[in-house]
């Protein structure tokens, strides 16, 4: 089992409350997990062991953690309700005084990035990863599409959470690097570009398009989370986004997290005469489906016919 198949695996047993079966999982398959990705265990390992009545292991987990040089996101760890009951032992303490240290080493030189493939001279999709993610772990979803001819360019910001996960919350910041990256890897011609995204990322290239940071002739959300769609509507009511405008939505009926959002995006899209598809997935999370191939070649038709 790869780190993604696991990493999603995972989830889904914590979505469950398998907690005993998720850590009988990482025991059963950490040894094929490259060094670079198994901080992300280890965080798993110890929220697991919290959740299983087990404080003084998930303080031992913690401690170890540290000393081999890993951290964590300390506002993630603050506000993590996994890990309530040790958040006033002096070794949780000491561990957030340890990752903002860190945090601030790793953060001090990290630039946009992206990771492109496919064809130049074509249509232009620039995907944007989930919160957590990164270019890297998503850009294989999206490079479908270069089978058919697209080049992908898979972004990333500069807004880390952990090690080699990366987030979208600032918009402001997100826009500017996201226009950075553009000015360097994408097409002259709007009407052949598009953006897409999971999550927040599918949120963020919401926002790209009818804001007009970027020109393009549509969007690609899966999932996409927008905490309030009502932020769009100046740009809606003033026409900031490119003549033409298209998108394309997919979502589960049981993502918790994005299904009423979306609804809510495509009806405020809808009100202003912006043509948008929402495919609503039966019984899928929030994840991607399996395969996704089809709703990216359903998605490409329907903005660029």
């Amino acid at each position: 089992m790869n780190y993604l198949d696991l990493r999603e695996r995972l989830f889904e047993l914590y979505r469950k409350q398998a907690f005993a079966e998720a850590v009988e999982l990482i025991e059963q398959e950490e040894h094929q997990i490259s060094e670079d990705e198994r901080f992300e265990v280890a965080y798993w390992r110890l929220c697991l062991a919290n959740l299983l009545g087990r404080p003084e292991e998930c303080l031992r987990l913690l401690a170890e953690a540290m000393e081999k040089g890993y951290w964590f996101e300390p506002e993630l760890m603050g506000q993590d309700g996994d890990l309530e009951s040790v958040k006033g032992d002096p070794t949780f303490q000491q561990a957030l005084t340890t990752s903002a240290e860190r945090k601030a080493l790793a953060e001090a030189n990290l630039k946009p990035a992206a990771v492109t493939a496919g064809p130049a001279g074509g249509n232009f999709l620039a995907a944007f990863h989930g919160n957590g993610r990164s270019a890297a772990l998503d850009a294989p979803h999206w490079q479908a599409l270069t089978r058919h001819g697209w080049r992908v360019s898979a972004m990333q910001g500069t807004q880390l959470q952990m090690p080699g996960q990366y987030v979208w919350n600032d918009y402001d910041r997100a826009t500017r690097e996201v226009r950075q990256l553009w000015a360097e890897l994408a097409p002259a011609q709007p009407e052949r570009a598009a953006v897409g995204g999971f999550s927040m990322g599918g949120g963020l290239s919401i926002w790209a398009a009818v804001t007009g940071a970027v020109p393009v002739a549509g969007f690609i959300g899966l999932g996409p989370y927008l905490h309030d769609p009502e932020v769009l509507r100046p740009y809606l009511e003033r026409k900031a986004y490119a003549p033409g405008l298209k998108g394309y939505m997919v979502v589960g009926d049981s993502d918790e997290i994005c299904f009423s959002r979306s609804k809510a995006v495509k009806a405020l899209l809808d009100e202003f005469g912006i043509p948008c598809h929402l495919e609503i997935v039966p019984g899928m999370a929030h994840l991607y489906p399996d395969p996704f191939e089809p709703y990216l070649l359903q998605a490409t038709s329907f903005i660029f016919g």
